[in-house]
């Protein structure tokens, strides 16, 4: 538009790409997710171990022109080995992208194996705790 905002969502066409430099501000973003709209293939499933190689870095950009604050994120090429659904390639360029909002995915299954453990680790502690009570009393 002239007036330097993009806007989504106000013709029946699909959005799927939009390149935005620097910085931009948005009410949310919305995807579709409904379940009669999916083939469901698998569960996620994570490798703790694996998933806690992942590089989490500050950074700057190294070309000049681009937003020299400090950024928060990770690489791509390593997410790749372990994700390559998340990571896309610029077909010009041959650049990796993050989808970063698909992360959130892995880490709520990162959570939920944790809090199976915790679980587990708490129902044994509970029964060493029984079990050190009823030796103290005998």
């Amino acid at each position: 538009a002239s007036d330097n905002y993009c806007r989504i969502g106000e013709s029946t066409k699909r959005f799927y790409q939009c390149y935005v430099k620097n910085s931009y501000s948005t009410n949310g973003f919305y995807e579709d997710s409904d379940e009669r709209l999916k083939n469901i293939i698998k569960s996620v499933k994570v490798d703790l171990d694996e998933l806690s190689k992942l590089r989490k870095i500050y950074y700057i950009w190294k070309n000049p022109k681009e937003n020299q604050s400090l950024q928060l994120g990770m690489i791509a090429q390593d997410v790749q080995r372990l994700y390559p659904e998340l990571v896309s390639m610029d077909k010009n360029t041959g650049y990796l992208s993050l989808a970063y909002d698909k992360l959130s995915v892995i880490a709520l299954e990162a959570i939920d194996t944790l809090y199976e453990e915790y679980k587990q680790l708490k129902e044994r502690m509970n029964g060493l705790e029984k079990l050190l009570c009823s030796k103290e009393i005998l």
